[in-house]
């Protein structure tokens, strides 16, 4: 409606320029531009939405589930779509892991996840996802046969699973803005639209927005800003990952204050989950969430 609408305003306005109508018709013209809106939608009718809002209170599309029951109660079935997620521990305790063995459950559901790395290089991620799909020890991936792995490949096939998209960016060279960009562009090129966004990981990013002189608690917050705002811009869960302060290394129990760097991070996320490893937990080749 709103294009033959445009269209009908488009030869009003030729006319006036051919000199075939009066220009006392601009004011009129213009009034009706104005009217077009490109929003779809503008905004709620609180009055006339019981429909809708009963269906969104049901929709299992807004929450993605995890494969671990515990994490599933606390988060009442999952991360929800338009928010942002950090998973924060020490350094070499596990956050890269978490987010490829999540990223692998979802696709393992039918799900589309874009990967990117800031860190690992794409053959990392890749090699670990390899791992988790196929079932194997990273260390014997390379002993295996060939054969042995296409036949575990073909019948991970047969789950028809959604589709895993890994992409490398140099260490903290790019801003968000790039993210957004590439979004944009598997979607036009390729059709390809992630149901989760992992960032690996949120402090290797820069921020969109000029700050200069900001400090690291602007920054940070500047970039968990425009990452949430790409994930209701896309109808996605983005997830990500930071470290603790030096205090925190040893620490089996986490806190907000503990976060590295910015404490608007934590004021900024949805959720937020603590991750610690003791010598002991180690051992027995567990996690503490």
């Amino acid at each position: 409606e709103d294009m033959v609408r445009a269209s009908s305003i488009n030869v009003d306005a030729v006319k006036i320029i051919e000199g075939s109508a009066n220009v006392t018709q601009l004011p009129d013209i213009f009034t009706r531009a104005l009217s077009i809106s490109l929003n779809k939608k503008n905004g709620v009718d609180y009055l006339d939405s019981f429909d809708g809002w009963w269906a969104d209170l049901h929709d299992c599309k807004e929450k993605i589930p995890f494969s671990i029951p515990k994490l599933n109660y606390v988060t009442e079935n999952g991360f929800a779509r338009k928010t942002l997620n950090v998973l924060i521990a020490a350094t070499g305790r596990g956050k890269s892991a978490a987010m490829v063995s999540l990223g692998c459950d979802y696709i393992r559901r039918g799900l589309n996840v874009l990967y990117v790395t800031l860190e690992l290089s794409e053959h990392q991620i890749t090699t670990r996802a390899n791992a988790n799909i196929l079932d194997v020890d990273m260390s014997e991936i390379k002993l295996i046969d060939r054969e042995v792995l296409k036949n575990k490949w073909l019948e991970f096939l047969k789950l028809r699973p959604g589709k895993l998209r890994i992409q490398e960016f140099p260490t903290s060279q790019i801003t968000t803005l790039q993210i957004r960009t590439l979004l944009k562009e598997l979607k036009q090129k390729e059709g390809f639209a992630p149901d989760v966004m992992f960032v690996d990981y949120i402090n290797l990013l820069n921020p969109a927005r000029a700050l200069k002189g900001a400090q690291s608690y602007y920054t940070v917050k500047a970039i968990a800003e425009e990452l949430r705002g790409i994930a209701v811009e896309h109808d996605l869960c983005c997830v990500t990952a930071t470290q603790t302060t030096r205090a925190g290394l040893d620490l089996e129990e986490l806190s907000l204050s503990d976060t590295s760097e910015s404490i608007g991070l934590p004021f900024t996320v949805d959720f937020m989950l603590g991750m610690s490893q003791s010598d002991e937990h180690r051992d027995a080749n567990m996690i503490m969430c």
